[in-house]
């Protein structure tokens, strides 16, 4: 599979107005799960955004082939809302801070809270738009990924932002590459010597229009969110859906994992990414109607992963995967619809998050588990 070519050059601008005004690699960031889970499913109502104009980019060649919890926890909840539709997505807590992507109504939001939950600012992208990761970068910024058009009946777009720490939006950019295209996660490349690539991004993108016929596009990108190298993975008429969590599998040697599913079957792919991307041998395909949603790799070498099954009713599962046992379902529970995040607590102590039936209502959910070794 070749590179992608990036967007550069070819621009044009389709909307400039002013504005009106890890993974879990970082232990910092796991002491922001509860706030999350408080917040899942919740709807809230902000009366004020700063809304930020953007530009985007076409490149009609871009798809060419071959191609230790310990730190101090805030007690507070926030819950409001009227009858419209707004909703948190994301957490991370940094310098004190919360900082939080959502939604309202239709449009991507991204809220900064202090320690007890008093909102400082809100921004909000001045179209239809999800935002659906973020990371905290070098320079102390906010980059962000998603999409856009995602609820106008056109075509998806990604969708890339950054924000200084105080609301100030340095740049917030759509790209073309295909029919519909969008960003779901961000990660930190393991080998941080080339800026060019600091951070790389999962996304998924369609050439044909059949919602059938996804595939997978990795970018690695600098803090401002430009492109260094692009590289699409699939097959026509294929469903290549390993375009939901993008983990970190090997730091030292630059290897990343793509999760999701390939077709029906529940999935991660490795990739190098001293080699732009390309994909390795040691990836890993599950059960029919499985779907990996998060990737956890564990202090002596081996993994956890999220998931669920798409059966009737659904089924939540927690996957281990090491050299001596690549398949061993530790957990599996009838009562939950399905595990999306793993939290580390120590070396063999994790959280997992997700949903549940409850008294036939379908609730958050958190319990704790221990990998034993076995």
């Amino acid at each position: 599979m070749g590179k992608l070519k990036p967007a550069l050059g070819n621009s044009r601008v389709i909307k400039e107005n002013k504005p009106d005004t890890f993974t879990l690699q970082n232990q910092s960031i796991m002491k922001t799960f509860v706030l999350f889970w408080l917040l899942f499913l919740g709807h809230f109502n902000f009366l004020s955004f700063n809304q930020a104009s953007y530009t985007k980019q076409q490149d009609t060649n871009a798809c060419n082939e071959p191609l230790e919890f310990n730190q101090p926890i805030s007690n507070f909840q926030l819950f409001g809302g009227t009858a419209l539709e707004n909703t948190f997505k994301k957490v991370i807590f940094h310098q004190n801070n919360y900082y939080v992507i959502g939604s309202n109504v239709n449009k991507a939001s991204l809220h900064k809270f202090d320690l007890t939950g008093n909102l400082i600012w809100s921004s909000e992208v001045n179209d239809t738009s999800s935002w659906n990761d973020l990371i905290v970068t070098a320079s102390n910024r906010l980059l962000v990924v998603g999409s856009r058009d995602i609820s106008a009946g056109l075509s998806k777009d990604v969708l890339i932002g950054v924000y200084e720490l105080n609301g100030t939006v340095v740049r917030l950019d759509s790209y073309d590459y295909g029919i519909n295209e969008s960003y779901n996660s961000i990660v930190e490349n393991p080998n941080t010597t080339n800026a060019a690539t600091r951070y790389v991004v999962l996304g998924s993108i369609n050439l044909t229009n059949n919602k059938n016929d996804d595939d997978v596009i990795l970018t690695a990108m600098n803090e401002s969110g430009g492109a260094s190298w692009r590289r699409k993975y699939g097959a026509l008429n294929q469903d290549d859906e390993y375009h939901t969590k993008l983990s970190v599998y090997n730091a030292i040697s630059g290897q990343l994992a793509m999760s999701g599913h390939l077709a029906n079957f529940g999935c991660y792919v490795v990739v190098n990414l001293s080699t732009n991307g390309a994909v390795t041998n040691l990836g890993r395909s599950f059960g029919a109607n499985s779907r990996i949603n998060d990737f956890q790799r564990t202090p002596n070498g081996e993994f956890l992963l999220a998931s669920n099954v798409v059966t009737t009713p659904p089924q939540a599962q927690i996957i281990k995967v090491s050299a001596s046992n690549p398949n061993n379902f530790i957990y599996r529970n009838l009562n939950y619809n399905g595990i999306q995040q793993i939290v580390s607590i120590n070396s063999n102590a994790f959280y997992a998050l997700g949903t549940g039936t409850f008294s036939g209502v379908v609730r958050p959910m958190i319990f704790q588990f221990l990998d034993l070794g076995n």
